[in-house]
């Protein structure tokens, strides 16, 4: 049984991978492919999520557009982990009719900044800035009398 969920977790991953290459007709930036497969997985992402808090650095979302084979090796789970997180936000924050219509706009012009812009109503370096965020809260200062800012 074990196997069988496993299977049906790749079968859903590839299968996505699908969908997004042919509604998006091969444009799609990597991210939004990966972090797609990997929702659509149906699994927990904790592992993810550990790995990019664990991380003291992340890599720009604008360097994950392209082949993750690109990467040094050690990048890599790094670059998935960061991929999910931003795909998690974006259904969060936009939901799933707004990433099906990111799609279809991607696979109808070559800008991805404009596509992203017209299916969600937000401008491209903003999401990635409020995501950068959300990752990376600024730490909270205390001062001397033990009150936070």
């Amino acid at each position: 049984m074990r196997d069988r969920a496993a299977l049906d977790r790749i079968l859903r991953h590839e299968y996505t991978h699908a969908l997004v290459q042919d509604r998006t007709r091969g444009r799609a930036p990597t991210w939004l492919s990966e972090g797609l497969a990997i929702a659509c997985e149906g699994r927990a992402t904790d592992r993810e999520r550990q790995i990019v808090q664990s991380s003291n650095h992340l890599i720009p979302i604008r360097e994950l557009h392209g082949s993750f084979l690109t990467l040094p090796r050690t990048e890599v789970p790094l670059a998935y982990a960061e991929s999910a997180a931003a795909v998690e936000y974006l259904l969060r924050r936009h939901g799933e009719t707004a990433v099906r219509t990111l799609l279809t706009r991607v696979g109808e012009v070559k800008d991805f900044a404009s596509a992203f812009e017209e299916a969600t109503g937000a401008p491209y370096a903003e999401f990635q800035a409020d995501w950068l965020r959300r990752l990376r809260p600024p730490p909270v200062s205390i001062d001397s009398k033990g009150s936070s800012s």
